[in-house]
């Protein structure tokens, strides 16, 4: 695929703070996809580290890259809201700071959207990988929208930086995240999406090495992201076509699952999330 700087067909974005550790992985991974056409909009959001001096090295080497540095630090869901703001793609796609596509990703994903006018999103499956690269497990997705549907209300069924989205279609639904759910927005978007009757699915194949550190299981990010969670879930589960006992039964034991002793928490939580080989 010949690269069109002046218009590219996918629009990449990756928000970044205090990421060197794995940062410079990340975009070579970017850098070296079998899918050219694309552009890659880095916002630094006031990193402390050398995350700024490593996205301008790889800024200045590949004209793809388009480097941001906000003048305050705005977190995740703001942060990605910025990128939104700059891209010029027919697809959009986000990457976190230290996780790696793998080579194939981004052109499998444009074939399918390109042959799949009807949907909104296509994600895949996910390697889970440690701080050393390790591969640790892997989480499957439910691969048909009529079986996306039916796992909303229990969790999110698309992986956020393996999934691709139809920028003209995000666009009719606001074109931004509901910054009132930092680093869960996503979630609160898939619901948008299913609530509007577009299509979402995921490819059989795996996309991305998502990476877990010491950092996933502290326990202020854990109790955060589960009542995060949980907002989102009250905000859709009870509104057609949602409601179901599974969706409801599932959060009341996550409501029940406050009140249990920090440390159960924290251990029932990344079971359920980062230790099962199938989601679902």
């Amino acid at each position: 695929m010949k690269n069109d700087f002046n218009k590219p067909l996918v629009s990449i974005v990756m928000p970044v703070y205090n990421g060197e550790k794995y940062l410079q992985f990340t975009i070579e991974s970017i850098l070296s996809q079998s899918y050219s056409n694309f552009e890659f909009i880095v916002i630094d959001d006031c990193s402390t580290d050398s995350s700024l001096q490593i996205i301008q090295k790889y800024a200045g080497g590949d004209k793809r890259i388009k480097s941001y540095q906000n003048p305050v630090n705005l977190g995740i869901a703001k942060n990605r809201n910025v990128g939104l703001s700059h891209l010029r793609g027919k697809y959009y796609m986000v990457i976190d700071q230290d996780d790696i596509c793998i080579k194939q990703r981004i052109e499998k994903q444009v074939a399918f959207l390109e042959s799949n006018p009807d949907y909104a999103a296509v994600g895949g499956q996910v390697q889970i990988i440690n701080e050393t690269g390790e591969l640790l497990t892997v989480r499957n997705y439910k691969v048909s929208s009529k079986e996306i549907i039916s796992e909303l209300p229990v969790r999110s069924p698309l992986c956020h930086p393996a999934t691709m989205i139809r920028v003209s279609d995000m666009k009719t639904l606001g074109g931004k995240y509901d910054s009132n759910f930092p680093g869960a927005e996503e979630y609160d978007l898939w619901f948008q999406f299913a609530f509007h009757k577009y299509q979402l699915v995921n490819l059989p194949d795996f996309l991305i090495q998502y990476r877990i550190s010491e950092q996933s299981y502290k326990l202020n990010r854990v109790k955060r992201m589960l009542i995060l969670t949980l907002k989102i879930k009250k905000k859709w589960i009870f509104k057609k076509p949602f409601i179901s006992f599974r969706g409801v039964w599932r959060y009341l034991l996550e409501m029940l699952l406050l009140l249990l002793p920090n440390k159960i928490i924290i251990k029932l939580f990344n079971f359920f999330t980062y230790k099962g080989t199938t989601i679902g």
